[in-house]
């Protein structure tokens, strides 16, 4: 019997909305000469600051679709929410990030290809946060890229667009 009340005393506690949700753990998807699809986890600092991570799988496909690289990739951003009245990690943000992509493949004329990639840049987006504590996250962005591969490096500009969705705790 204690412990039926234990857990429904903890659940009303922890679901209540004067509690606020300081962690998300989201699905996500990024598309920035090249993708990475994996698990995102963020984490407020502060009322208007919070910092994102994620760890996937990476993909570059170059522009023809000859060769195909897969490996894996990291992304890290410092988020700032511009929404003073909303909910922790909810409204119009804007951030600094850093992406890296590791990726190796096998194409048909070359063995052992490979592209690492790093970019920096800037991005803006909307998080909502419905009723359910589902988060859903876009953005939109840019930076520079630094590549580098088995025959060529290159440094350019490169757009960044990403989409996530997860549960805020």
């Amino acid at each position: 019997m204690k412990a039926n009340q234990s857990t429904t005393l903890l659940f009303t506690l922890l679901t209540l909305p004067i509690f606020a949700q300081e962690n998300i753990i989201k699905l996500g998807f990024l598309g920035s000469g090249g993708t990475l699809s994996g698990l995102q986890f963020e984490r407020s600092i502060t009322k208007q600051i919070s910092f994102l991570g994620e760890i996937g799988y990476a993909e570059v496909i170059d522009i023809l679709g000859v060769e195909s690289n897969k490996g894996f990739g990291l992304y890290g951003e410092g988020r700032y929410y511009f929404s003073k009245n909303k909910d922790l990690m909810e409204g119009w943000h804007s951030g600094i990030y850093l992406y890296y992509l590791n990726t190796k493949g096998d194409d048909s004329s070359y063995s052992d290809y490979h592209v690492n990639a790093f970019s920096v840049g800037l991005n803006g987006g909307y998080q909502f946060i419905f009723s359910s504590h589902i988060s859903l996250d876009l953005l939109a962005g840019g930076g520079i890229r630094f590549a580098s591969g088995t025959f060529d490096s290159d440094t350019d500009f490169y757009p960044l667009l990403g989409l996530s969705l997860g549960y805020n705790f």
